[in-house]
C-alpha cells in the first residue's frame, strides 16, 4: 500500500481525513476507529475509519477542516505536537486555511487594539504567532513586527515585507517595548508559561494584548497565568466566528 505523502493533492485524494497524535493510539486502531499509516517526524499518522467513534474521544479537535488532532494530556507533549505539525505543514499553511477569514480576524483584533489604545504612527505592534505574515495585508500606520517559532512560515512572512524576529531576538526584547500585541489563532498551541509572561512584560504600561482562541482551547490556562501576573482578561465575545476573543491590558 502506498502511503500518502505530505503533499496536499495526494492527501485530498484520501477518502477519509487524517488523524495525528504524538502518542501511539493502538487501542483506537484495534477498535477500528483509525488505521495506522506511519509517521511524520515524531507524529503518528492515521487514516480515519469511523468518524462517529472518534468524536467520542474527549481531547480531539477537528482542525483546519482536513485533520483530526488528538490532544495529549501532558502540556509539553501538546506543545511538541503543534511544533511537529507545523514543521511539516508550514510550507502549505495558506493552502490549509481560509485566507480571507484569517485576514478578517486580524482586522478585527487590530480594531479592538485600536479601540483600547491611544496608538499613533510611532506605535509598535507585535503580531505574535504571525504565521505567513497575513497581517501585512492590512493597512495600518503602525510599525508591525512579527514573531513565530516556525521559521518556515517566518520566511514566507518576510517575503511579504514583514519584519520578523528570531527566537533569540524575541527573548531579548526589553520590557515595555511594544504598545500592543495581537495573537490570532495561536494561544491554543500550548504556549509556555514563560512565553506568555514574556508577552506581558514586553508591553508598555497600559499596553494591550488582543487574542482569540480556537474553540476556546487554552483560554482558561492563559487567563490564569496572566491573572497571576496582575493582568485581567476582558471577554469580548465567546464562540464568535473567530472563537473566544479576549482583551488584556497591562
Amino acid at each position: 500500500m502506498k502511503l500518502p505523502s505530505n503533499n496536499l493533492k495526494e492527501m485530498n485524494d484520501v477518502k477519509r481525513q487524517l488523524v495525528f497524535s504524538i502518542n501511539n493510539e493502538g487501542e483506537l486502531v484495534d477498535a477500528g476507529v483509525i488505521a495506522e499509516m506511519g509517521h511524520l517526524g515524531k507524529l503518528y499518522k492515521y487514516q480515519l475509519i469511523n468518524e462517529k467513534k472518534i468524536k467520542l474521544i474527549s481531547k480531539i479537535i477537528h482542525y483546519l477542516d482536513k485533520f483530526w488532532i488528538i490532544i495529549p494530556n501532558d502540556l509539553e507533549l501538546e506543545r511538541l505536537l503543534w511544533e511537529e505539525f507545523y514543521a511539516f505543514f508550514g510550507n502549505e499553511y495558506e493552502q490549509l486555511i481560509d485566507i480571507n477569514h484569517n485576514i478578517n480576524c486580524l482586522e478585527y483584533l487590530i480594531d479592538l487594539l485600536e479601540k483600547g489604545n491611544l496608538l499613533n504612527s510611532e506605535s509598535e505592534i507585535l503580531d505574535f504567532g504571525c504565521g505567513t505574515g497575513l497581517s501585512t495585508k492590512i493597512q495600518t500606520p503602525y510599525h508591525m513586527f512579527g514573531y513565530d517559532i516556525n521559521q518556515i512560515v517566518c520566511e514566507q512572512a518576510q517575503k511579504k515585507g514583514m519584519q520578523t524576529l528570531s527566537e533569540a531576538e524575541f527573548q531579548m526584547i526589553p520590557a515595555g517595548s511594544f504598545d500592543g500585541c495581537i495573537a490570532s489563532y495561536v494561544l491554543h498551541m500550548a504556549i509556555s508559561r514563560e512565553v506568555i509572561i514574556k508577552i506581558k512584560d514586553i508591553l508598555k504600561p497600559g499596553g494591550i494584548l488582543v487574542a482569540n482562541y480556537y474553540k476556546n482551547i487554552g483560554a482558561k490556562r492563559v487567563n490564569s497565568i496572566l491573572i497571576e501576573e496582575g493582568v485581567y482578561p476582558q471577554l469580548v465575545g465567546e464562540k464568535t466566528r473567530y472563537g473566544s476573543v479576549y482583551v488584556y491590558r497591562k
